[in-house]
């Protein structure tokens, strides 16, 4: 819950997000991977490995894209960047599973310790 204090959040939705994903962060990144992808309904054409887990952030910002109907930013519960890939994660309260979105190819940073 504190990286929703950090980000000044303070609805339920986003509280929920950091008490469940806060902790698993602490996960090797194998393990916090397999989770992840087993929670997902149609994981059969998602990666079997992430590699390390290089850097996270909690609600980042962008700014509007050409691929989103959004006013003026878009605003993901949580990225995720893996050695193999990024992920962007949103989560909705009322929703059945995690929505989980490969985004794009890694960034170059140096893992998590």
């Amino acid at each position: 819950m504190i990286h929703a204090r950090i980000k000044h959040k303070s609805g339920a939705e986003d509280e929920r997000t950091a008490l469940i994903f806060g902790p698993l962060l602490y996960l090797p990144a194998n393990t916090l991977w397999q989770i992840l992808r087993s929670s997902c309904f149609d994981n059969e054409s998602m990666p079997q490995k992430g590699g390390e887990l290089l850097h996270y952030e909690f609600w980042p910002n962008y700014n509007k894209t050409e691929h989103t109907s959004n006013e003026s930013y878009v605003e993901p519960d949580l990225l995720l960047e893996f050695e193999y890939f990024n992920l962007l994660v949103e989560i909705k309260r009322k929703d059945v599973q995690l929505s989980l979105i490969h985004i794009s190819e890694p960034t170059r940073r140096t893992p998590i310790s």
